[in-house]
């Protein structure tokens, strides 16, 4: 009705500056378990480098000497490795992956750098990478959203929808989650499911996103339209 968002809008912010709120209070038993163990140097310094990049200083000369620091501490650094990544340097790290998975085999992020690393003729590795790192940090949003748009790439959807699901449960906040499981959805032919995650993808795109991400979602969206209204119907039954 007319003026009901308004007065809606006005009944809440009356309530926000006066309204009185129920509540219980609850008496919770906390116990709790403080553990410590050191951190290698090199972990120390790609932290500094993470942090360094996070405050918009990706391509500062900091930000390299912090990475620089951590490799001569450990050759092997999943977590100069992994800033490297974030950063998408564009330095040959293959031979730094294959060191940091032979000294690091349960860390996650040096099977991630390494599949990261691998280039497109050496597909099969690459997914064996993923797999691992997926394996080794099951909830981790990073390793599943690279595992499931490389199965879906390697035209596997079947084998990227649950990883793309689980993702979905544990990042539903990322527009590249909603557009990774709009696309592996279009492997498999669903196409609500694919035009639904679509348009959510453009619904949690961040304000701040560059014009060029809104477009190329939307031109995807646009492509998903157009294959699925074109899809075939099926042939009505024999009576």
């Amino acid at each position: 009705m007319p003026g009901g968002l308004d007065d809606l809008e006005d009944a809440v912010d009356a309530y926000g500056r006066g309204g009185e709120y129920q509540y219980r209070k609850l008496e919770v038993q906390v116990s709790p378990v403080v553990a410590e163990h050191a951190i290698h140097p090199a972990e120390v310094h790609a932290m500094r480098a993470a942090l360094l990049a996070l405050r918009g200083e990706a391509r500062s000369a900091q930000v390299r000497a912090e990475i620089a620091e951590a490799l001569s501490e450990d050759p092997g650094s999943p977590g100069a490795l992994a800033v490297m990544g974030m950063l998408r340097v564009r330095d040959d790290t293959l031979p730094l992956a294959r060191v940091a998975v032979k000294s690091h085999p349960e860390d996650w992020r040096a099977w991630s750098a390494l599949g990261n690393s691998l280039g497109p003729g050496t597909g099969a590795e690459r997914l064996a990478a993923r797999r691992k790192a997926v394996a080794l940090a099951p909830e981790e949003p990073l390793a599943l959203l690279l595992l499931a748009r490389d199965l879906e790439a390697a035209n596997l959807p079947e084998e990227a929808a649950p990883h793309a699901l689980r993702l979905l449960r544990l990042a539903p906040y990322a527009s590249v989650v909603h557009e990774t499981m709009a696309s592996v959805a279009m492997r498999l032919e669903l196409c609500d499911a694919a035009l639904r995650s679509q348009h959510r993808a453009i619904d949690t795109l961040s304000d701040r996103a560059p014009p060029q991400s809104r477009a190329t979602a939307e031109r995807l969206l646009g492509e998903y339209e157009r294959r699925c209204t074109a899809r075939p119907t099926a042939p009505a039954a024999a009576p």
